[in-house]
């Protein structure tokens, strides 16, 4: 797996930025990614018939992300593409698209032969059978996409 630093993202959209660098729908436009995902998840809200969405709703006061209340407050504070989605993000992505978001990070590391490797420390909606990968930069609060490499 190679990490991909090289990649164009806006300062604060940096994880609907890696996710559209993974995903060829999407690619290269993550502002437009970051948008339809939050207008989804408020329409999953309204309709009330989402369970990933109907249980963070539930427990957001668990969450309190950028002190807003409620899930409804936290999309709207979002839509500013110059502030960091937080974990339920995450999930929000991940459910949009369908897709499985492996999560790597430089936190979770250990020596194999003298190499360091990363794990994976988090995984958002398993139950997809498409996953894609992104490494978390803990200091920098920063997402990068991550491709894998297939030997042949």
């Amino acid at each position: 797996m190679s990490v991909i630093k090289t990649y164009d993202f806006f300062p604060g959209n940096c994880l609907f930025d890696s996710t559209a660098f993974l995903i060829p729908a999407w690619k290269g436009n993550g502002r437009g990614l970051r948008a339809s995902a939050i207008k989804w998840t408020e329409n999953q809200l309204v309709l009330g018939k989402s369970d990933w969405v109907t249980s963070i709703s539930n427990n957001y006061h668990h969450y309190d992300y950028y002190g807003k209340h409620t899930y409804q407050e936290y999309l709207e504070h979002i839509r500013n593409m110059s502030v960091y989605a937080a974990t339920v993000g995450l999930y929000m992505l991940s459910n949009f698209l369908e897709v499985g978001i492996v999560l790597y990070s430089s936190s979770y590391q250990r020596i194999v032969e003298n190499e360091t490797r990363f794990v994976p420390n988090m995984q958002f909606a398993s139950a997809f059978e498409t996953r894609i990968n992104l490494f978390y930069v803990l200091i920098m609060e920063h997402y990068e996409p991550i491709i894998v490499n297939i030997n042949n």
